[in-house]
């Protein structure tokens, strides 16, 4: 991450170094100045972008709205697949509309449960991806027992099992 400040004939370029957990290592700081190199500043930036909390709620209302747009299909969906997206095992339809507005930068479903009736696959659930009702992909993520974007208690699913989503949330980057 680089921060690029010019004023008065004075560059500094700052940025950080971070460990693995997001803390800073180590500051980084160049200054090249024409001519005077006595001017130096510098501002600790962060490891990540931040957001204040209605950056958040635009973020998260401004990406949830994405789920509903076309007109090819009623909803939009959400595919659940194994592991490298090689089967299809379920189809959810989503509400539509499928989000109300966010508070706070977190979307919460409407109409719950979606579910698939029946699913057309059998396989351990490992992949998710998430089309709005043209069936373009707008989210993609990992399914697992704890842990990722979608966890379920049990990720065996066999054909005509009934897939629900009981809970439903998105929630912008801080």
């Amino acid at each position: 991450m680089s921060s690029f400040v010019a004023s008065s004939g004075l560059l500094n370029i700052g940025g950080v170094i971070c460990n693995a957990d997001g803390t800073i290592k180590q500051n980084l700081l160049l200054t090249a100045s024409v001519p005077d190199t006595s001017r130096r500043r510098f501002t600790p930036l962060p490891c990540q972008l931040m957001h204040d909390n209605v950056a958040r709620t635009l973020l998260a209302d401004t990406l949830v709205d994405l789920f509903d747009l076309g007109a090819t299909n009623a909803e939009g969906r959400i595919r659940i697949y194994t592991a490298g997206g090689i089967t299809l095992l379920a189809t959810i339809l989503m509400a539509n509309p499928s989000f109300g507005n966010a508070v706070n930068g977190v979307a919460d479903g409407l109409g719950l449960p979606w579910s698939d009736p029946m699913a057309s696959g059998s396989g351990t659930a490992a992949e998710f991806t998430v089309l709005d009702r043209d069936e373009s992909v707008i989210l993609t993520g990992a399914v697992a027992e704890s842990g990722e974007e979608m966890s379920f208690p049990q990720l065996e699913i066999a054909v005509n099992d009934i897939v629900k989503l009981l809970s439903v949330s998105y929630t912008a980057p801080p």
